[in-house]
């Protein structure tokens, strides 16, 4: 089981009475706790999107990028190779974008304002782009600068992302707002910055340095810039997103033996100290890609031989989501979780398509809400034994008695 939290794998057995006894009693003592506080989500269903249809009537493979509160994606659908702005609203397949040539979305706040690139055949490059109202328009670069991209976008349409030229090596970071563009400077270290997100009080992060491989994550507001500094004990940070409530996540290089650059772990910075979120047991990577305003954050953990899987950080605990979700995807595995809303929603990448999670709650008997129904559980309902208005009234029939105690059971492990 790849959760960090601890979970037994023994099925429950009947204990003699004088050991019943002693676990009672046990028991007893934990009824002077006050009710576990509400975790996340622990049980997840599984809805498949996949791309428009190609010319051979099959549909595009879908690479998901971005989610919106309504739990409308963006992303990019490819054809024969070609790569094309989509949005998917809910239902049916996802939505072709127009376009100059390729393109790929990025972010969105919602189906009619979305960001990304646009390929420029004229020129041979990409540039920011920003679709509104399904129409396509084509923000460009910085001055003397050739390539952009838009990397986020708030519901301000304030956008922010970086531009460079690959000939002389200069490159900026930018925000766009109402068709101007702004360069973002001040930053106390490095010469290459980059702009990954951007919220709706116009807070926006990303990552500073000379070299990306040693960066310090950073946060800009209105002209200040906060050195969030580099993961702990490691040796760079990038920040990659940022809530409504100023918490980032991202992710940063920690030494390792063997490795000359050292290996991505996951952070969370909570708006005074960046912690290293660790992996899965016994992997070695990890990246964080999204956060609600719950704290519930999003991404990968790896181990080279076994590959990425989809990861939900919540409550101090990491879970592989191919463990929470209940729908038979027929063997299809949860490899990046990219995006998370404040409904709990979550977009996952798997290999040609986007799957979107939605939370549908915790199992009967998951008592102290750590995704899992185990002694802890039990522990905590005999020890409301025969309390009326408690919270380990599972059936909510008004009492903690045997009905709950089989429910438990029933919902065990």
């Amino acid at each position: 089981m790849k959760i960090l939290n601890i979970k037994t794998n023994n099925r429950l057995s009947w204990f003699p009475e004088g050991r019943f006894a002693r676990l009672v009693g046990l028991s007893l003592g934990l009824s002077l706790l006050a009710a576990p506080a509400v975790s996340g989500q622990c049980l997840y269903e599984a809805t498949f999107i996949q791309g428009p249809m190609c010319t051979n009537g099959s549909p595009a493979t879908f690479g998901p990028s971005d989610l919106d509160e309504q739990g409308n994606a963006a992303g990019g659908s490819s054809c024969f190779l070609a790569s094309h702005a989509t949005v998917w609203t809910g239902s049916g397949l996802a939505i072709p974008l127009p376009d100059s040539n390729e393109s790929r979305t990025l972010a969105l706040t919602d189906p009619d304002h979305v960001v990304g690139t646009d390929f420029q055949a004229a020129q041979g490059f990409d540039v920011a782009a920003y679709w509104e109202f399904g129409v396509l328009q084509i923000l460009g670069a910085l001055p003397g600068q050739l390539t952009s991209k838009a990397h986020g976008i708030n519901l301000s349409q304030q956008i922010v992302g970086i531009s460079s030229n690959s000939t002389t090596g200069d490159n900026g970071t930018f925000l766009w707002e109402n068709g101007d563009f702004f360069v973002l400077s001040g930053f106390p270290i490095g010469a290459t910055a980059i702009a990954n997100d951007i919220n709706d009080d116009s807070q926006i992060v990303g990552e500073m340095g000379v070299s990306l491989i040693t960066s310090n994550a950073f946060l800009w507001e209105n002209g200040i810039v906060t050195d969030l500094g580099k993961i702990p004990g490691g040796t760079s940070a990038n920040a990659v997103a940022i809530s409504s409530i100023g918490h980032v996540v991202g992710a940063g290089r920690i030494p390792m033996e063997g490795s000359i650059f050292g290996v991505p772990h996951a952070f969370f910075w909570d708006g005074d100290t960046m912690i290293d979120l660790g992996v899965l047991p016994g992997q070695v990577e990890s990246s964080a890609l999204d956060l609600n305003d719950a704290d519930q954050i999003v991404g990968s953990s790896f181990l080279s031989g076994e590959g990425r899987f989809a990861v939900l950080w919540q409550d101090g605990q990491i879970y592989d989501l191919n463990e929470l979700n209940v729908t038979d995807l027929g063997g299809v595995v949860l490899r990046r979780a990219v995006a998370i809303n404040n409904a709990g929603q979550i977009l996952v990448s798997v290999n040609g398509a986007g799957i979107l999670l939605t939370p549908i709650g915790s199992a009967p008997g998951d008592i102290d809400n750590n995704c899992f129904v185990n002694v802890s559980d039990l522990l905590l309902l005999l020890g409301e034994w025969g309390k009326t208005g408690s919270f380990a009234d599972i059936n909510e029939d008004g009492n903690v008695n045997v009905t709950d105690l089989l429910a438990l059971l029933g919902s065990w492990g």
